[in-house]
């Protein structure tokens, strides 16, 4: 009797499991020279996914130090909340804000959902 309510008790942790985890979604698209520029533009709806940027944007960083990462966090509000370089951001939609020696600039906010695009220098359009 106890192994057979084990096996229903992880079956539902399973379930939940991945339930949990079809509501994140992300694409991104990043681009990056050294020395020149680098953008991404990340498309992020649930959070908890963190995505490598390929550049810095941490103005202590440099060279060989390890590239700075993106964690989208929350929507509350119309304001979503993210994470950059270890810190704590927060913007609306259409805002554009610094991020350490770069920029975010906010396109779209909606509910548990941030399409960001983040950059250094001066990238094309």
């Amino acid at each position: 009797m106890g192994r057979v309510r084990r096996t229903l008790a992880l079956a539902g942790v399973l379930a939940m499991a991945g339930s949990l985890g079809a509501c994140q979604q992300q694409s991104k698209k990043c681009d990056f020279r050294t020395g020149e520029y680098g953008v991404c533009t990340i498309d992020t709806t649930g959070g908890g996914s963190s995505v490598d940027l390929g550049f810095h944007i941490d103005p202590a960083k440099s060279g060989n130090d390890f590239n700075d990462s993106y964690l989208f966090r929350q929507v509350e509000g119309g304001v979503a909340s993210f994470s950059a370089m270890g810190q704590d951001f927060s913007c609306t939609q259409g805002e554009t804000i610094p991020v350490g020696k770069g920029f975010a600039d906010c396109l779209e906010v909606g509910e548990d959902h941030l399409k960001v695009r983040i950059y250094v220098g001066d990238p094309p359009e």
